[in-house]
């Protein structure tokens, strides 16, 4: 095998799974089998190294899930623990792949960003559009929200890809000077709100408030255009606007009842029993951190972690979360109750650690991507569904090892081709 032939098949593989993450993960796994065998290829030949200045990196992502391996030693369901390391191999496989070789060129970066945007255009269009086919069969308003809308990935998931979807829009157009890619820029950032409002994800929401600013103002300090930005930022939030006063209404929109509840606490009555997701979460954070606080050093080990959890749930007289088995619904809990301290300590270090190469280099991509990750995983057990080890892990690695001082080349032009 060649070395030109291992970086294209390798831009072609990767970019194909950057189209098919919001789509179909039994491709992205198969694409990602593929990515594995190039990889295993790649090692034969000698032109084709690890980069060394990256290593130290890509040993504290894989030391991660080794450590959650070595849980297993003394897990008592390890059958529920090999199924978990199985869910969680592309925080494994994708920093291993993506240290070896060369970084992508300025034009591969873009391009992999622009096929994922696509990726989560269809997706919205296909949600959306089987959602109208359910409502015009059964005239019920709740086929349009929630998980009857995003019916093949769990709608916080899916409204965090969107997010992202929306941060690579603005980046790479809102500063685009051609006539037909400003407009396809505002026609995706119209049908990416949209999509946000009408699945009511709390959490895709309160981070879509945070991140969009957030780039316009990253924009502006980069680029010093103004006008584009903010015509970007006016659009998202009169979009929003009009799909909540118009579409949603207070009727259907848990975003209302959640701010309801929090500004007439005293008419809520927060029982342990009930089924309001915010309300039991709280109630699972608490059992959560009540178990780490009794098992901190080692944890309980990768296969316990859900039984320990439901047992607690039993003694507490925590239907609701027994009955459906829930997780801890914060990553940094779950993985310190599944490995202790230093399992823990790992999993900050992964944010910390490129978080401050990422500023001090300039990536503002990678800390946007970093912070919305970071506040997913403060709600979500994100490592325990593979929408969340295949988003987290793919792009992590490749903010990280591939797209690395992408920002801080020269500006060319988005007329670049790959």
């Amino acid at each position: 095998m060649s070395e030109a032939f291992y970086y294209r098949a390798r831009f072609i593989l990767i970019a194909a799974i950057a189209l098919m993450i919001p789509l179909n993960f039994l491709t992205v796994t198969a694409l990602s089998g593929l990515l594995t065998l190039l990889f295993l290829a790649g090692l034969l030949v000698p032109a084709i190294k690890f980069r060394k200045k990256e290593l130290a990196f890509g040993f504290l992502f894989i030391g991660f899930y080794l450590w959650q391996a070595l849980t297993l030693l003394y897990t008592e369901h390890r059958d529920e623990g090999l199924f978990n390391l199985q869910v969680k191999l592309s925080l494994f496989g994708f920093p291993l792949g993506f240290m070896l070789g060369q970084p992508f060129s300025s034009g591969q970066v873009r391009t992999t960003m622009r096929l994922f945007i696509a990726g989560c255009a269809l997706a919205a269009l296909i949600c959306l559009g089987y959602a109208c086919y359910r409502f015009n069969l059964s005239g019920n308003p709740v086929e349009l929200f929630y998980t009857s809308l995003s019916f093949y990935v769990h709608p916080g998931y899916m409204a965090m890809f969107t997010v992202m979807a929306c941060v690579f829009v603005l980046y790479l157009h809102a500063g685009e000077t051609r006539k037909y890619m400003r407009v396809l820029a505002f026609a995706f950032m119209v049908l990416f709100v949209f999509f946000l409002a009408m699945l009511q994800s709390k959490a895709g929401i309160m981070a879509a408030v945070v991140c969009i600013p957030l780039v316009v103002l990253l924009l502006n300090w980069r680029t010093k255009k103004w006008k584009p930005a903010l015509l970007f930022l006016a659009l998202a939030a009169s979009v929003y606007w009009s799909t909540n006063r118009f579409i949603i209404t207070n009727a259907n929109s848990r975003i209302y009842n959640a701010t309801y509840n929090i500004t007439h606490l005293e008419e809520v009555h927060e029982t342990a029993a009930g089924s309001e997701t915010s309300e039991v979460r709280v109630q699972v954070w608490k059992t959560g951190i009540e178990l780490l606080q009794a098992n901190w050093l080692t944890g309980v080990g990768l296969g316990d972690v859900k039984f320990v959890l439901k047992d607690k749930y039993r003694e507490k007289e925590m239907t609701y979360a027994y009955e459906h088995g829930l997780n801890a619904h914060n990553q940094f809990l779950q993985s310190a109750l599944a490995g202790g301290i230093v399992s823990l300590l790992l999993l900050i270090l992964g944010f910390v650690l490129p978080g401050w190469r990422a500023m001090r280099q300039r990536q503002y991509l990678y800390l946007v991507f970093l912070g919305l990750a970071g506040f997913n995983f403060m709600v979500e057990s994100m490592f325990e569904v593979q929408a969340g080890t295949i988003f987290y892990g793919f792009f992590n690695a490749f903010f990280c090892f591939l797209a690395a001082g992408y920002e801080n080349k020269t500006n060319e032009s988005n007329k670049a081709a790959v």
